[in-house]
């Protein structure tokens, strides 16, 4: 099954719209916690507390979920990326 693609200049349309967004803290860029770090007590600090982008949202609440410690979040990462 082919994977489904934006269109080229799509793709860089909107790559360079949320670079600027990005420069000026605009919209959800302002709350974004994703480069700044936060700390994580729990589920509820993703879900409730710090706005992040959704790959690490993602990546964190399954870890936490499965009853990941923030300790060991890199080794789940690390151990998710072999398996690829």
């Amino acid at each position: 099954m082919a994977k489904l693609r934006l269109f080229h200049d799509l793709r860089e349309a909107m790559t360079e719209t949320v670079g600027r967004t990005r420069e000026t803290q605009l919209g959800v860029w302002a709350e974004d916690r994703t480069n700044a770090g936060f700390e994580v007590e729990g589920l509820d600090s993703i879900t409730e507390e710090h706005v992040v982008m959704p790959k690490l949202f993602r990546r964190l609440a399954e870890y936490l979920e499965a009853g990941g410690s923030v300790a060991g979040f890199k080794e789940f990462l690390e151990a998710k990326t072999k398996k690829l």
